[in-house]
């Protein structure tokens, strides 16, 4: 990331696609994310990009730490199955349209404990606005 980020242009951006490995990227010099976990938490998702970009390394570890278990919960099942799960659960959204199901049977347990997780990690000091 380091050595991209010196031989890329000024208008060129180096963005990371993967949550769980966001942080460390925005660490080593990557400008954003497109994510998918911001749509369950994006004030504390916000904060993340915030104290990676601006090199705040160990604020932005303990925050995505906390961010763990949601990147785990993300993955298990096909994208966007498990967002689309929580934002359900959240209020948000209409379900999925086929060819995507919905989540199995198994994980269902796992929604209803995530949500409580979730509400933790967004009202957490360490979610608020960077001043």
């Amino acid at each position: 990331w380091a050595r991209l980020r010196r031989l890329r242009g000024a208008e060129f951006a180096l963005l990371s696609g993967d949550d769980p490995t966001f942080c460390e990227t925005a660490l080593a010099g990557a400008d954003g994310v497109i994510s998918v976990a911001s749509n369950v938490v994006p004030r504390a998702y916000r904060r993340l990009a915030d104290l990676a970009c601006q090199g705040r390394s160990d604020a932005a570890r303990a925050l995505d730490q906390r961010l763990a278990a949601l990147y785990v919960f993300l993955a298990i099942e096909p994208n966007p199955i498990p967002v689309k799960a929580l934002l359900a659960a959240l209020g948000y959204g209409h379900g999925l349209r086929l060819p995507l199901l919905p989540l199995s049977d198994a994980h269902a347990d796992r929604v209803r404990a995530m949500l409580g997780t979730l509400t933790e990690i967004e009202s957490g000091p360490d979610a608020q606005a960077t001043a």
